[in-house]
């Protein structure tokens, strides 16, 4: 059975799994079952390697990150980067490239809608043709429209990639089919 195989009938039995050292940890613990159990086991070392590569990626991930608020890289910092200004209106922010006009940062739009000027049009359409449902389901606004990934708390916005599929809202979660057919569920209460 594949690694893919094994994570969707995990992700869909509510299931995470994770590498833990040299075992792989599920959560909830004791939910696996016999079944899912024996094939986590045969598969060990293949599902090994793919969770440590995921851990390894976010860990790359957040040092880039790291090393690019560092360096003054980024909407938040680069006076040019697309967004910049915008990103300023919305934290408040001041910068040097408006000491000659700084009331250009001053904005009639909420906190909010400043965030969904951020969010690139396809992603914004997605999220616009759920939010309704989701709405009436009980998720709140800001984690549907922080696009913030390292923000808190964490938004779909953050999430979605242009090529994602949004497939199901529920009260819980919203699954996504990501672009390379794997299936993620954005949970309500997850930050």
């Amino acid at each position: 059975m594949e690694v893919s195989e094994i994570l969707e009938i995990a992700r869909r039995s509510g299931i995470s799994l994770g590498a833990e050292g040299a075992s792989i940890a599920a959560r909830p613990k004791g939910a696996t079952g016999q079944d899912l159990a024996a094939v986590i086991r045969a598969n060990k070392p293949a599902l090994l390697t793919y969770l440590r590569d995921i851990d390894r990626i976010a860990q790359l991930d957040a040092r880039r990150n790291e090393r690019d608020r560092s360096a003054n890289r980024g909407y938040d910092f680069d006076c040019q980067a697309p967004g910049h200004r915008d990103y300023l209106k919305l934290t408040g922010n001041h910068c040097g490239c408006l000491k000659d006009n700084p009331s250009e940062v001053e904005s009639n739009l909420s906190p909010i809608d400043l965030l969904v000027t951020l969010i690139p049009d396809i992603i914004r359409t997605k999220i616009e043709a759920i939010e309704g449902e989701a709405r009436a389901k009980g998720w709140l606004s800001e984690r549907l429209w922080n696009a913030g990934f390292w923000d808190r708390p964490r938004g779909l916005a953050a999430l979605l990639d242009p090529e994602d599929e949004i497939r199901e809202v529920t009260a819980d979660y919203i699954e996504i089919l990501k672009f390379g057919r794997d299936l993620q569920r954005f949970r309500c209460d997850s930050a």
